[in-house]
């Protein structure tokens, strides 16, 4: 009787300790679970984000239909994130459906938000776009239950593009100063470069990723 009674306090013990192991066990599995699920939205969101700050309207137009130029203004050396801060928060959602839509997995939602500095040094994030809210989007009704991953970016405007004239402009003799805006007479005595640099401005873009 005795025996048995020391048996089962000793398998009650040893219960208690394999449970209170893997209790331990699966809260450290599933924290590191989640910091990779956050890690991986991450990435996501800054690739996206370099991605769409790297290709230009030109480089997005591809043989496989993706055609922008009914979307209006879009210039060709403009990247796309820059044409979609410029347009503002209502007259993008067309260009961003034909590129960042098709970007991102259809399980995770992604919003567009860019910072507006106040008047007294402080300032606000405006939303831009939000997949969750847009019908027309793969990602409509993903909405955010889980984790939420971030990426910013400091991203130049182009409101007036650069020319596409050659900035390097040297003297001929023998070219036609009236056709060819590089070529001079040979009595001109001076260099000069007909490269426009246009109208630029700057803005801090930040693209989420949730699911």
């Amino acid at each position: 009787m005795k025996g048995m009674i020391i048996s089962i306090d000793a398998i009650t013990a040893l219960s208690i300790v394999v449970l209170v192991f893997s209790t331990f066990y699966l809260t450290v599995a599933a924290t590191n679970t989640h910091v990779a699920a956050l890690k991986y939205a991450h990435l996501m969101a800054a690739d996206t984000l370099t991605m769409m700050d790297t290709v230009t309207c030109a480089e997005a137009e591809s043989p496989s239909g993706n055609d922008l130029s009914s979307l209006g203004t879009c210039h060709d050396q403009s990247s796309l994130l820059s044409v979609i801060v410029s347009r503002g928060p209502l007259n993008n959602e067309e260009l961003i459906l034909k590129t960042i839509d098709r970007m991102i997995p259809d399980q995770y939602g992604y919003s567009i938000e860019v910072y507006e500095p106040g008047s007294t040094g402080t300032g606000s994030w405006k939303n831009y776009f939000n997949s969750s809210k847009a019908s027309s989007s793969l990602h409509y009704g993903v909405n955010e239950y889980k984790l939420r991953a971030s990426a910013e970016k400091v991203v130049a405007i182009d409101i007036e593009p650069w020319s596409a004239v050659n900035q390097y402009c040297y003297f001929s003799c023998s070219g036609d100063a009236d056709t060819n805006k590089c070529a001079y007479p040979c009595n001109e005595d001076m260099f000069a470069s007909t490269l426009e640099i246009g109208s630029h401005t700057v803005a801090l873009v930040r693209f989420s990723v949730y699911i």
